[in-house]
C-alpha cells in the first residue's frame, strides 16, 4: 500500500472510531453523547441576584467536545420550544420579566401608555430570534398547566410536540442537557 493510501486508510479508521465512541443515542443514565453547540448570552429572568441570566452567575461550562461550548449554561431558562427531534429539543430563549424589571421595560417600550406596569405584571422580551438545539435526557419530564386544576399534568415528549411555538416553558438544563420542562402559567 502506498503512503498516501495508508494515510487515507488511517484517517477513515480514526473517523469511524470517533463516530463509534460519540454515538447518536442517549444512555439510560441520562449522560448521553454531547453534541457540539455554540455559545449563548444569558437573558435576565428574575429580580433575584445570582439568578440564571442576571449576569451574577458564573457560566457553567457544561459538557462540550474539543473546541465547543454548550448552547446554554446550566440553570432554568424561559423559552418557547420550536421543535422536538430524536433526542433533541430546539428552543427560542426569551426574557420573562416580572416586578420592577417588567415595569421598567414596559415604560421603555410604551412611554405613552397610561399604565405603569404591563398587564398581569409580567413582560416577555424576545429580541433575539436565534434558536438553540440541546440534547434531552431519555426520561425527560414535561409538565403542562392542566386547565382549571392546580396540579400540573405530565405529558412527556409526545405532549410537548403538540404545544410548540406559542407556549412559554421553563427548561432546566444540567450538564448541557434538558432534564425538565415546565409550562409557565400565564393568565
Amino acid at each position: 500500500m502506498t503512503p498516501p493510501r495508508r494515510a487515507l486508510a488511517a484517517a477513515v479508521a480514526l473517523t469511524a472510531a470517533s463516530l463509534f465512541v460519540t454515538g447518536c443515542h442517549n444512555d439510560p443514565a441520562g449522560q448521553g453523547p454531547v453534541k457540539p453547540a455554540v455559545s449563548a448570552s444569558a437573558p435576565a429572568t428574575s429580580d433575584a441576584p445570582g439568578a440564571p441570566g442576571t449576569g451574577a452567575e458564573d457560566p457553567a461550562p457544561g459538557p462540550a467536545t474539543a473546541g465547543t461550548r454548550p448552547a446554554i449554561a446550566d440553570g432554568s431558562w424561559p423559552a418557547y420550544v420550536t421543535a422536538v427531534g430524536r433526542g433533541t429539543l430546539t428552543m427560542d430563549l426569551v426574557e420573562f420579566l416580572t416586578g420592577d424589571k417588567a415595569a421598567r421595560e414596559w415604560k421603555k417600550r410604551y412611554p405613552d401608555s397610561p399604565d405603569e406596569t404591563p398587564p398581569n405584571d409580567y413582560y416577555i422580551l424576545n429580541e433575539n430570534p436565534r434558536e438553540r438545539t440541546l440534547p434531552i435526557v431519555w426520561h425527560l419530564s414535561v409538565k403542562v398547566v392542566n386547565g382549571g386544576s392546580t396540579a400540573d399534568l405530565e405529558v412527556g415528549v409526545a405532549g410537548l410536540k403538540t404545544r410548540l411555538r406559542d407556549t412559554l416553558f421553563w427548561l432546566t438544563v444540567e450538564h448541557g442537557q434538558v432534564v425538565r420542562v415546565r409550562q409557565q402559567f400565564l393568565p
